[in-house]
């Protein structure tokens, strides 16, 4: 009796294809597809997040920058830093008064988020919107009375003293009121 070498072949071609559907069904979380890579990493993802909201929830509120914030004393403005996303990164709103007219300047947005990647920690002023160019790689923290601390480099050369490339830090106490309430009438 001759056995064909045929049927013998066609299973052979099949185990690396079963291989690679084993290895994506792995990777599936069950809620997705066979394959659809939901559930590969999200617990560290999701982890991270958590922690990254439960860091930046303190900061929500309304910061006082009035003075030499921007290099003209008295000059007043807003930072108002909303609540955190869930992917743990917070909305931050430059809200600056226009003191003569009495209106509030078109407002310019950024983000207040940790810097995972550099695995220390910080909490910084983030380059998505407008950026705050006034307030340029910002560096945030919380004093003991609950001011916002800026660390931030000096372009503008608040300080006077002719190095626009220094950092330099600035303490914005936290206003109790509300975003309405404080801000006139846009210009």
């Amino acid at each position: 009796m001759m056995i064909s070498r045929r049927s013998f072949a066609q299973p052979r071609r099949s185990l690396p294809c079963l291989a690679l559907l084993g290895t994506l069904a792995a990777c599936s979380g069950g809620d997705g597809p066979v394959g659809s890579g939901s559930g590969a990493g999200d617990e560290e993802v999701d982890r991270v997040a958590a922690e990254n909201v439960a860091t930046l929830a303190p900061f929500e509120g309304i910061y006082d920058l009035t003075g030499n914030w921007r290099g003209t004393e008295g000059d007043v403005a807003y930072l108002i830093v909303r609540s955190p996303s869930d992917d743990g990164i917070s909305e931050v709103v430059l809200r600056d008064i226009e003191e003569f007219e009495n209106c509030s300047e078109r407002p310019r947005f950024s983000t207040l988020q940790v810097d995972d990647a550099g695995g220390n920690g910080q909490i910084f002023l983030g380059n998505q919107g407008d950026r705050l160019v006034d307030l340029e790689s910002g560096i945030a923290s919380l004093t003991t009375d609950g001011s916002l601390a800026l660390d931030y480099r000096d372009n503008g050369d608040n300080d006077g003293d002719g190095n626009r490339d220094e950092r330099t830090r600035f303490i914005a106490p936290r206003v109790e009121a509300v975003e309405q309430d404080l801000l006139p009438a846009d210009c």
